[in-house]
């Protein structure tokens, strides 16, 4: 059950940095910052997919490790955006907030899998 949130919510999350990378490009022309932002956002959802389709504890780890190494990336890019006045407050914010509970779920996950191994 905690899976299918999990992937609901790394869907919602890449959805919204889709929309917010697509403003971000029509208001301030930001390509190169928002497309590896796309990309990242996409990548967690597409990790976590295939997680949930492995067939070994191995592969289930190794989709996670990547999904949770791409939370910081974009982690580091959302920031960025933000120190560069590229993203409104309120925009990072709920953007960020959507991050952060997902890097939650994903560590709470990551650690049940890790303590059945």
């Amino acid at each position: 059950m905690e899976d299918y949130i999990l992937l609901k919510k790394s869907k919602t999350f890449a959805d919204n940095i889709l929309i917010l990378c697509e403003n971000i490009s029509k208001d301030n022309f930001e390509i190169y910052i928002t497309q590896n932002l796309k990309h990242i956002g996409i990548k967690i959802n597409a990790n976590l997919n295939k997680a949930s389709l492995s067939t070994t504890i191995d592969e289930l780890i190794f989709e996670m490790q990547k999904a949770l190494e791409k939370t910081g990336r974009c982690e580091y890019w959302l920031m960025l955006l933000y120190q560069l006045d590229y993203i409104s407050t309120a925009d990072f914010s709920k953007i960020y907030n959507e991050l952060c509970d997902l890097n939650e779920m994903l560590l709470s996950a990551f650690e049940i899998v890790i303590a059945q191994k």
